[in-house]
């Protein structure tokens, strides 16, 4: 919780140097269409379903083992604390740096968005280097689509919204004992 608070903040800082217009360069500046938010949780569904169901297949352990430390927060003292922080807290503040902040700047330099959102993505994905090689791609692939629909949609809340969906039907699936690791 500190380090997302902490991420957010000095995100949240350097971009409100004069002339950038912080809101407007994090792509926070204004709400999203509902029916965008509602087709990006689709795709994102769409993409991660299919590659969930292969891994659960091939390398079950792998991804239950990756899901361990979060069924284990949910059964202990503080359970909302752990759903507060993967569900709110991760999705803002991951989303801030890696999507509203870097991948922008990356974006603008003479690397291109293309670059940018693999060299942004890869940064995302190393946040999470405890996971299996399986957990890992899956993050790098949601980590290149989110930034595809922040690119479409130049909007930070859609990516915002789509990781927050994602962690908290995990997180619901976890809880309601769906998903046993």
């Amino acid at each position: 919780l500190g380090w997302q608070i902490g991420a957010a903040a000095l995100v949240l800082i350097a971009a409100a140097r004069p002339g950038w217009g912080a809101l407007r360069y994090l792509g926070l500046d204004r709400r999203p269409h509902r029916r965008e938010v509602v087709l990006a949780i689709g795709g994102l569904v769409a993409l991660a379903l299919p590659y969930n169901a292969v891994v659960m297949i091939v390398a079950r352990e792998a991804a239950m083992a990756d899901l361990r430390p979060f069924a284990e927060g949910l059964g202990g003292p503080v359970p909302w604390l752990l759903a507060v922080i993967v569900c709110l807290g991760a999705p803002l503040a991951e989303e801030l740096l890696f999507r509203g902040f870097l991948l922008p700047a990356l974006a603008r330099s003479r690397l291109g968005f293309p670059v940018g959102a693999l060299l942004a993505t890869a940064g995302w994905a190393a946040l999470h280097t405890g996971y299996s090689i399986w957990g890992l791609l899956e993050i790098f692939l949601i980590g290149l689509y989110l930034s595809w629909v922040f690119k479409q949609t130049r909007n930070l809340w859609v990516p915002i919204a789509c990781h927050a969906a994602y962690n908290s039907l995990l997180t619901g699936l976890l809880a309601a004992g769906v998903l046993t690791p």
